[in-house]
């Protein structure tokens, strides 16, 4: 049994060697990379030149051959946290980093050329950025403005960015992770509360925000700097052949009790979005569909 162990560890050392060797032979000087593979099976990749400390992108076919790495924002010192994510047309976007100026930028390819936003420079901003695209490929990103302590959203309408502050209290969402509800298109953030020190959920309900309490991982004394990078995903929504919805009678899904699949949440009641302008978001969040519906699961790490 020991040298069975063994062998599984050895492999996936071996595993994680081979990968680190691959993306290196392929994006030269990759410091922090973001992937992400588009209906075709190409893989779309985002890294932190440590070199020449920019923002790079390449793209690899499904047949393996990597394209000429382009500089998406020359910076300097820009992309050393990043996200990359797809829209549902495959088009690649990154939320970054901009450590020179400490701003949260947002670049994505527009025709053939790259566009590059400063989303917000309120501050120290931007820091451990989650991006996802919302129905008509509306960016959403997730992230930590470090002057503050505080973790903020921002969100494209169509015309302009809209950001918010999702939570002020203490020190929040250093790392967060947001995801879109396939049903209803509605965001969710899933992050390290290090106050507390445990991991909660946000998402959208009636005017405000609902937030659950999901794990307590108890990661020791605050003073020993340790933190929680806790990752989020929904299941796919099932539908029939013909795209009418199962039938069945639905079943009531009852806020804040149960998120996911095997996790029971602990709802901590609700508290109004935050926007920059002291205003509330306007309009409120879709309908809630009762019939089966993706499934948010989040996982943390300790680190």
């Amino acid at each position: 049994m020991s040298q069975s162990r063994s062998t599984d560890r050895a492999l996936f050392a071996l595993t994680g060697l081979e990968q680190r060797l691959f993306l290196s032979a392929a994006l030269p000087n990759a410091g922090a990379v973001s992937l992400a593979y588009d209906d075709t099976g190409a893989l779309h990749a985002a890294y932190y030149d440590t070199a020449q400390h920019t923002l790079k992108f390449a793209r690899r076919t499904p047949g393996g051959d990597w394209s000429t790495p382009e500089t998406l924002d020359a910076g300097p010192n820009v992309g050393s946290e990043l996200a990359l994510a797809l829209d549902a047309a495959g088009r690649p976007g990154v939320a970054y980093y901009d450590s020179q100026n400490a701003d949260l930028k947002f670049v994505k390819r527009v025709k053939k050329s790259w566009v590059i936003t400063t989303i917000d420079s309120a501050g120290d901003v931007g820091n451990h950025p989650s991006l996802a695209f919302a129905p008509g490929d509306l960016p959403v990103i997730s992230y930590y403005a470090a002057g503050t302590e505080d973790l903020k959203l921002a969100s494209h309408t169509g015309t302009r960015w809209r950001v918010f502050t999702l939570d002020a209290r203490g020190t929040a969402g250093r790392f967060s992770s947001v995801a879109i509800d396939p049903v209803d298109g509605q965001w969710t953030v899933v992050y390290e509360d290090y106050r507390d020190r445990d991991v909660k959920m946000l998402r959208p309900w009636k005017r405000g925000i609902a937030s659950t309490l999901i794990a307590q991982p108890g990661y020791g004394d605050p003073a020993e700097n340790g933190h929680v990078s806790p990752e989020l995903a929904f299941d796919a929504v099932l539908r029939q052949r013909d795209g009418a919805q199962p039938q069945g009678k639905p079943r009531r899904r009852r806020p804040g009790r149960r998120h996911g699949r095997g996790h029971l949440a602990r709802r901590h009641g609700a508290h109004p979005l935050q926007r920059t302008d002291g205003a509330l978001p306007p309009g409120r969040p879709g309908p809630r569909r009762q019939h089966r519906s993706g499934q948010p699961t989040a996982h943390s790490s300790n680190r």
